[in-house]
């Protein structure tokens, strides 16, 4: 897998962890009551990782604990009802069919977006 990728995967992925997080560091699991410090937590996607066009749309992503991300594979059902009444049907249709559409990112791109995010958890003080 492509390095600057995997730069931009743990930018991305401290961001939607920590952005959600209490002012002591704690965030709740979006598919079940479990509640750990955000470095504990992971990066749940809605739509899977493998479809490019959505795995950096923050409304594809939400901190999820490990059994519901990786032993519930996603806690999707949960995950999809949760997401339907935070932001809404028509933003939530509109991420299924995003994820359908092929993504070929130039290097740049993860860069950018990189740089994006790593200043973003800057000014979370993270």
């Amino acid at each position: 897998m492509d390095k600057e990728l995997l730069n931009l995967d743990a930018e991305f992925s401290i961001f939607v962890r920590a952005s959600r997080a209490d002012f002591q560091g704690y965030v709740q699991c979006y598919t079940c009551p479990n509640k750990f410090h955000w470095k504990a937590m992971q990066c749940g996607h809605f739509r899977k990782r493998a479809d490019i066009a959505t795995r950096f749309d923050e409304d594809n992503c939400r901190p999820q604990c490990a059994h519901c991300n990786e032993t519930l594979g996603g806690n999707l059902e949960v995950f999809e009802e949760e997401l339907r009444d935070e932001i809404g049907d028509e933003r939530v249709d509109a991420l299924i069919e995003k994820s359908k559409e092929y993504a070929g990112y130039e290097k740049e791109y993860y860069v950018e977006k990189r740089k994006y995010y790593r200043s973003k958890n800057k000014a979370l003080c993270v």
